[in-house]
């Protein structure tokens, strides 16, 4: 299995699988059977929806950071999957102003930013863990 994850095409069609997913469950209308199920049933309440938030980023800085370490250090890999979700998870957040169906909020947008994090630290220290070398 770990030899099918090392390929830059499996890794990039994770991270575009997770990426379509997370997009369209925070720019598409609730109208979406998909969409609609998942924001009744996980985003209920505040709570759930901020996890739903976090875990939908998180997830996709570390499939961004998987695609990305097969070509860049750890440290540059990590710091430019960063920079990339953040931008993007802000950016969906700014983008749902004008949607009929969809508000913006900054409690999203935090919960947003929050998953990255957590998940950007995961990553930090595994990568650490995994590079040190035996002894």
């Amino acid at each position: 299995m770990k030899r099918y994850l090392n390929h830059i095409p499996i890794r990039t069609l994770m991270l575009l699988v997770w990426g379509a997913l997370a997009l369209s469950l925070t720019m598409l209308p609730k109208s979406v059977p998909l969409v609609g199920r998942l924001s009744r049933s996980l985003g209920s309440t505040p709570i759930g929806a901020a996890l739903g938030h976090a875990g939908l980023f998180g997830g996709l800085l570390v499939m961004l950071y998987l695609a990305l370490r097969l070509r860049l250090s750890h440290a540059f890999a990590l710091l430019l999957a960063l920079g990339v979700v953040l931008f993007i998870s802000t950016g969906t957040e700014l983008f749902q102003a004008p949607l009929a169906d969809r508000d913006a909020s900054l409690v999203d947008m935090l919960a947003n930013w929050l998953g990255v994090f957590a998940a950007g630290f995961c990553v930090s220290y595994i990568g650490n863990w995994l590079e040190k070398p035996s002894q």
